[in-house]
């Protein structure tokens, strides 16, 4: 939001209704994001398995920052993302281990990260999730292969799964 204000004052020319849009489209992520927590608050109060209590509970948590602000620990970041994703259609992942870096880099328990990992790795594949693309280098030609990219490529050999597809940039 702050980005589209800034743009705003800068680019007055025949831009209201881009931003305005940005705007609205910045305002459905809300509520649906609201949605998400009412959702994860309900089946929290009715589950009776521990483990995905605490799943549902962790996510109705991270939902109350989420997507108005940024996730704080890989879990909340995976949600965002699939809030996103999912409400963009479900299709190609892109970098996932670039613009997730950040999240995963965090301080955090190493299981969570794991847990995370493999439930959206089940949910792309049953989802039927196109390509999600790793590593590469950046504009100076420096590798951009991280702890992600290889945390993914762990558990895409685990898995075997057909999808997503999993093109490699290289670099020099």
């Amino acid at each position: 939001r702050e980005l589209i204000e800034k743009y705003k004052k800068i680019n007055t020319e025949d831009a209201d209704w881009f931003y305005r849009g940005c705007e609205y489209a910045m305002d459905a992520l809300d509520i649906y994001g609201d949605r998400f927590r009412e959702l994860a608050e309900k089946l929290a109060a009715e589950c009776d398995d521990p483990a995905n209590k605490k799943r549902y509970e962790d996510a109705a948590r991270a939902f109350t920052v989420i997507p108005r602000k940024p996730a704080y620990d890989f879990n909340s970041a995976v949600l965002c993302f699939w809030m996103v994703f999912s409400f963009d259609g479900i299709d190609s992942p892109g970098r996932f281990d670039q613009f997730m870096q950040r999240a995963y880099e965090l301080p955090q328990n190493r299981e969570d990260i794991d847990d995370a990992l493999e439930r959206l790795w089940e949910t792309f594949h049953d989802t039927r999730t196109w390509n999600l693309c790793l590593s590469g280098s950046d504009e100076t030609w420096h590798d951009m292969t991280n702890g992600l990219t290889y945390d993914i490529l762990k558990i895409a050999r685990e898995k075997k799964y057909q999808t997503p597809n999993i093109p490699l940039r290289v670099n020099r």
